[in-house]
C-alpha cells in the first residue's frame, strides 16, 4: 500500500511541472490515507472553499485490536467535510477543515448495533504542483463524538491523513 501510495505522489508530481493554485468551480476527486483509506469526490464552490463527502475503510487485526479480543473489527466510514482555505494565491495554500462522520462498528463481519459518530475539526495544507493536482496533510485537533459509547471530548493531534486530489472540469 505504501508503494502504491508514493508511486501515485511521484508519478502526479513528476506528470505536472506549472506551479497553480487550487482552481475554482471545479469537480474534487481524490484519496487518501491515514485515520481511514479512502476516497472522496467534492466541489470547489467558491474561491476559498471546497465541499464534499469521504467514504472509507479500516480493518484492525487480531494483534491491532485495543481490547484485547481475537476479533477483526472493520469499520466503513463516511464524512461530510469542508475545507476553508486561509491562505490563497501560491502553490502552497493551508486550510481549515470541518467534518462531520459516522462508522457503524462491526466484528467479524457483523453489525454490532453500535455506531461511532462525530464531528471534527482541523487543519492542513495543500501543495498544488500544477492546475490539476493538489497533495494535502491534515490533521484533527478537536473530536466531538455524539454516541454514548464514546461520549469524551478529544483535543490534541488526532487523525491525520494525507492524499491527493484532481480537480476536473467539466464545462
Amino acid at each position: 500500500m505504501k508503494r502504491f501510495i508514493l508511486s501515485v505522489f511521484t508519478v502526479a508530481i513528476a506528470s505536472t511541472f506549472a506551479m497553480a493554485q487550487m482552481p475554482e468551480e471545479h469537480v474534487v476527486v481524490g484519496a487518501s490515507t491515514g485515520w481511514f483509506p479512502g476516497a472522496h469526490i467534492g466541489y470547489t464552490i467558491a474561491d476559498k472553499m471546497q465541499i464534499g463527502a469521504q467514504l472509507g475503510f479500516r480493518s484492525k487485526g487480531k494483534a491491532d485490536n485495543e481490547v484485547g479480543t481475537n476479533a477483526q473489527n472493520s469499520f466503513v466510514t463516511i464524512c461530510l467535510y469542508g475545507k476553508y482555505f486561509l491562505s490563497k494565491g501560491s502553490d502552497f495554500n493551508t486550510y481549515g477543515l470541518g467534518m462531520l462522520y459516522i462508522n457503524p462498528a462491526s466484528q467479524d463481519g457483523i453489525n454490532t448495533g453500535g455506531a461511532n459518530e462525530g464531528f471534527l475539526l482541523g487543519a492542513g495544507a495543500e501543495y498544488f504542483p500544477s492546475k490539476t493536482v493538489g497533495l494535502f496533510a491534515q490533521i484533527a485537533v478537536l473530536r466531538f463524538p455524539f454516541s454514548s459509547s464514546n461520549d469524551a471530548l478529544n483535543f490534541g493531534i488526532m487523525t491525520p491523513s494525507v492524499g491527493i486530489e484532481w480537480f476536473l472540469d467539466l464545462n
